[in-house]
């Protein structure tokens, strides 16, 4: 998830899997909230200043997605397959603006 304070826009996190043509492959978001930490920021810098994301969601169903023939035409060995993850950012009501920094896992296996 990135945001920019400036103009309150955001977008989802996007990712590419690449692998054989017609192979499937299952994404596993995480399981918990991921916590964000303010960071840079001289109004709040030393304390513990935090918001929470969570209700994790993909743009694609995330068991038995396949690697489609498309993206090189048919013949090649690698192909690509894009997805994107979003989630819910909670926001307190005076929340400090600023830069926020944390991590979260996004995982692909193939079946």
């Amino acid at each position: 998830l990135a945001a920019d304070s400036s103009d309150s826009s955001y977008q989802a996190a996007r990712y590419t899997v690449t692998g054989d043509a017609n192979s499937l492959f299952t994404i596993t978001l995480p399981a918990t909230a991921c916590t964000l930490t303010a960071t840079n920021n001289d109004n709040f810098a030393g304390s513990a200043v935090q918001m929470s994301v969570d209700t994790w969601k993909c743009s694609m169903l995330t068991s038995s997605q396949m690697i489609k023939n498309e993206a090189g035409g048919p013949g090649l060995d690698s192909q690509t397959c894009a997805f994107a993850v979003g989630a819910t950012l909670h926001v307190a009501k005076y929340q400090p603006s600023g830069a926020y920094s944390g991590t979260f896992n996004v995982s692909v296996a193939y079946n």
